[in-house]
């Protein structure tokens, strides 16, 4: 089956596509990890999940750096990521602590910061679930015609955090390009 516009629009007068699409606009990171996270990740314990779920949290709470404006452009949003990895993520907790987590000091970094990235800014950011199953996400890539950069290679571990700036460029163009 390829996906077109009028498949979409089928799908979205579904109970599941409503129900989906109600989860991904209305719902918040510990819904989407719960019912996303925990159905790609096996190999996450159940604490990890709710440790996500904290930490989203914090991160909503508490990140003084980088700033996070209302509104990105493109350009915008890439500088953004890369800062995140870079530099990591300044936060100031309730009793004033202030500290740096870095991208690899978040446990189960890319599922938390790709989700808190996501319900910020839903148009450029989508939330990452893959990191065990990689295959999935290729077959989904593949069955919709989305085309995919080649992945960085594992020693390389910046370019593979990068990597997911790309995959959201991706399925960020594929969203526009079908509405």
């Amino acid at each position: 089956m390829s996906f077109n516009k009028y498949s979409w629009g089928l799908y979205k007068r579904t109970e599941g596509g409503i129900r989906a699409i109600q989860l991904f606009n209305e719902g918040d990171s510990c819904e989407l990890i719960n019912k996303f996270a925990k159905r790609f990740a096996h190999r996450i314990s159940v604490d990890s999940f709710e440790g996500i779920c904290d930490n989203i949290s914090i991160l909503n709470a508490c990140c003084i750096e980088p700033k996070l404006p209302d509104t990105l452009t493109i350009e915008g949003t890439q500088l953004l990521f890369e800062s995140i990895i870079k530099d990591g993520v300044t936060l100031r907790y309730e009793d004033g602590v202030i500290e740096t987590a870095h991208f690899d000091d978040i446990p189960d970094a890319i599922y938390c910061v790709s989700t808190w990235l996501y319900l910020r800014y839903p148009d450029w950011f989508k939330p990452y679930f893959f990191t065990n199953q990689f295959y999935l996400l290729t077959r989904i890539a593949d069955t919709f015609g989305i085309e995919l950069l080649p992945v960085p290679l594992k020693k390389d571990k910046e370019q593979r955090h990068l990597y997911y700036f790309d995959l959201c460029l991706s399925f960020s163009n594929f969203q526009i390009e079908n509405e």
